[in-house]
């Protein structure tokens, strides 16, 4: 009986223990599903259109999936993944047919699930901790473009982004269930919260429950051109909005005050000396420890590089095929050729 070889097991970077003290410090291991995780890999799943899409955090020895669509699991030991040589390598991971290759044939997603390619993307922090992947999964071989790794890209930023200011709300909210707490922490504790908001490359705006703009982080500035003192008398999210947004999209945001769940969708917004821009939003509704409604957020990045490229990606597939075709065409049905005739 022949024996199967043995799985590849990718080496363990340098900083993996302060890299997994990172994680363990974000108080997301062993947690349950969370609304604005479970949209984000439907999402993934519905535009890489793979059938399986995965949030993996990367512990000591194995792959905690904060979310997963497509396939029942909780984890994983951690050399029987892709995502670990995601960890080790700090870069994205694009497999056109996992059977093929030496470091991922043996792996028992391959061997015994027939998975096929991958496509995953790291989720680093801010300070360069690879704290697992974001990735998107087929049982059929198949090559992944440019212009999705790029939009894989920007949901992995913003879903570091989600997991950091979850952290640092909770540690808020720790403190105050205690009743009686240090001032310092809560202090502290409220500063790393603006610092890390005001990080984000992503914009980022919150409203009172009147929906009154309360806070806006840098970004929301450069992006839109509204400046911190002029969005204090912002109410609503009109400024979202420009000719070019659609109705549709005006109303489904718009509705995100009225109702629970997380909002995920992209639409045309303003930009105040500027061209209108792709705008790639997740709204959400705030509660405090007693499930009472505090406000709401919004996380939102600007996408028309990414459009941009997508479009002229698309283009330059369609010439492939018509040259491609061209090309049968001739070969099928050759050009005649005349003999000229002598007098």
């Amino acid at each position: 009986m022949r024996k199967s070889a043995a799985i590849v097991v990718a080496p363990r970077p340098k900083d993996d223990q302060d890299r997994v003290d990172k994680l363990k410090g974000l108080n997301i291991l062993d947690t349950e599903k969370e609304e604005q995780f479970e949209e984000i890999t439907r999402l993934v799943k519905s535009m890489l259109k793979v059938p399986i899409s995965i949030i993996g955090l990367v512990d000591k020895e194995r792959v905690f999936f904060k979310s997963i669509v497509g396939m029942e699991a909780k984890q994983a030991p951690r050399d029987d993944t892709f995502c670990s040589w995601i960890v080790y390598n700090k870069s994205v991971l694009n497999v056109k047919n996992a059977e093929a290759e030496e470091n991922f044939a043996q792996l028992p997603c391959v061997r015994d699930l027939n998975v096929r390619s991958y496509l995953g993307v790291p989720l680093v922090t801010k300070d360069g901790f690879v704290l697992g992947s974001l990735c998107g999964i087929d049982t059929e071989e198949r090559e992944f473009g440019d212009s999705e790794v790029a939009a894989l890209n920007n949901f992995a930023s913003i879903l570091v982004s989600l997991m950091e200011m979850r952290a640092l709300n909770l540690s808020l909210k720790e403190q105050r269930e205690l009743g009686e707490f240090d001032i310092d922490i809560v202090v502290k504790d409220n500063d790393r919260l603006l610092m890390a908001v005001n990080m984000m490359k992503e914009g980022y705006v919150q409203w009172n429950v009147e929906r009154k703009v309360v806070f806006v982080n840098d970004s929301f500035s450069k992006i839109t051109g509204i400046s911190t003192r002029e969005s204090k008398e912002l109410k609503g999210i009109d400024f979202f909005f420009s000719q070019q947004t659609l109705e549709e999209d005006r109303k489904r945001l718009e509705e995100g005050f009225d109702v629970s769940e997380l909002i995920e969708m992209e639409l045309v917004s303003p930009r105040r000396e500027g061209e209108d821009f792709k705008n790639l939003i997740v709204f959400q509704t705030l509660f405090n420890n007693k499930g009472q409604k505090t406000g709401y957020s919004c996380i939102f990045k600007d996408v028309s590089e990414l459009r941009r490229l997508e479009e002229q990606l698309e283009m330059e597939r369609k010439r492939d095929e018509l040259k491609k075709r061209s090309f049968f065409d001739e070969e099928e049905n050759p050009p005649c050729k005349h003999r000229k005739l002598r007098n």
